[in-house]
């Protein structure tokens, strides 16, 4: 694309364009690199509540139940009451890493709240302020320039 071709696009005049394609840039950056870390941040959650959940005893159950093999775990238990027993077992594990995941992003959403509420607290009226506002003509304004027809 020519540079005049890119200083007239769709983004306005001058570097009006340019701006917005580094603003977009940098968010679609910040909104990726948030979404890795925050699923890491809330699995490594997961992962500590799974192993609470566990206990002492089965602590070393947690690594299974995180990859996914839950279901290879109780297939492979004794059928009748040590199955059932390794089952309600799981189940607490899971949801007790289920409660601390859900309790972590809570808290994570509440801290990005404050810091939008803060951040641009009194901050958008001014940025508005220098935005250039396209003209538009009012429907008198149009009548009274055009010729009158007869």
């Amino acid at each position: 694309m020519s540079s005049k071709a890119y200083r007239s696009g769709a983004g306005g005049a001058g570097g009006r364009s340019r701006a917005a394609g580094t603003a977009g840039g940098a968010l679609n950056t910040a909104r990726q690199l948030g979404t890795a870390l925050g699923i890491a941040v809330l699995g490594a959650v997961f992962h500590a509540g799974l192993r609470s959940g566990l206990g002492e005893g089965g602590r070393d159950l947690a690594g299974p139940l995180a990859s996914g093999g839950a279901g290879q775990l109780l297939a492979g238990a004794p059928a009748g009451a040590a199955r059932e027993t390794l089952t309600g077992l799981v189940d607490a594990a899971f949801a007790s890493g289920l409660r601390e995941t859900f309790l972590a992003s809570a808290a994570m959403g509440l801290a990005g709240a404050l810091a939008v509420f803060l951040l641009l607290r009194g901050g958008a009226p001014a940025a508005a302020a220098r935005i250039p506002r396209a003209r538009t003509k009012s429907a008198a304004d149009a009548a009274s320039a055009s010729p009158a027809r007869n």
